[in-house]
């Protein structure tokens, strides 16, 4: 029986998470249109279209955009851990670094290893296309939280200075909702203002 639930549940949210999409597409005036799915399970956008999906329990979220606006783009939402999860996983989510940095603003610890684990989520979604691998939560760093305009910044170290869409660092945003925390990486096309 929780076998089964397990498998509705999660079934459940792959569906909400595909109608979202569908909704984010429409707004973008590209209805009727199926995202599909490839077989890293990521997204497979329609043509000349670009997204991410994200779900937690009761939420699922979209965003979408046209190709000739945006290279890349990841969102994520996630419940505010227990501070008991928190204390079992921060080691794994957050560098020490990170952990300095964030003892200096107003999260608490299950704030801000929730928020890194999103903003981690989200540039992993994003640079997927670009790097196509599993990287674990060593390889980034959120290096600054603009508290006051729910902006941030976030790097992959190996990759600073490199020929890559952002040189290795990346600019989200960030939002806390019904008890999460929702962020977002969007890679602007060649051209396009950064907003």
């Amino acid at each position: 029986m929780e076998l089964n639930s397990a498998v509705y549940k999660r079934q459940a949210e792959f569906l909400a998470g595909r109608y979202a999409a569908q909704q984010a597409l429409k707004h973008i005036n590209v209805p009727d249109k199926q995202v599909g799915r490839s077989i890293e399970r990521a997204p497979v956008w329609p043509p000349g279209t670009i997204g991410s999906i994200s779900h937690s329990d009761s939420i699922a979220i979209c965003i979408s955009s046209i190709r000739q606006k945006h290279i890349a783009l990841g969102v994520d939402i996630e419940p505010i851990m227990s501070l008991g999860v928190a204390n079992d996983v921060h080691r794994l989510v957050m560098s020490n670094n990170e952990r300095k940095y964030f003892n200096t603003l107003a999260m608490n610890e299950s704030e801000a290893v929730t928020f890194v684990y999103s903003a981690k989520e989200s540039l992993f979604k994003a640079i997927f296309q670009f790097i196509p691998q599993y990287l674990d939560f060593s390889a980034s760093e959120v290096v600054h939280v603009d508290e006051r305009n729910a902006h941030f910044n976030i790097v992959i170290p190996y990759l600073l200075g490199k020929n890559t869409p952002t040189d290795g660092v990346f600019h989200g945003s960030y939002t806390k909702y019904n008890n999460h925390y929702i962020t977002l990486i969007k890679i602007k096309a060649k051209g396009e203002k950064t907003t």
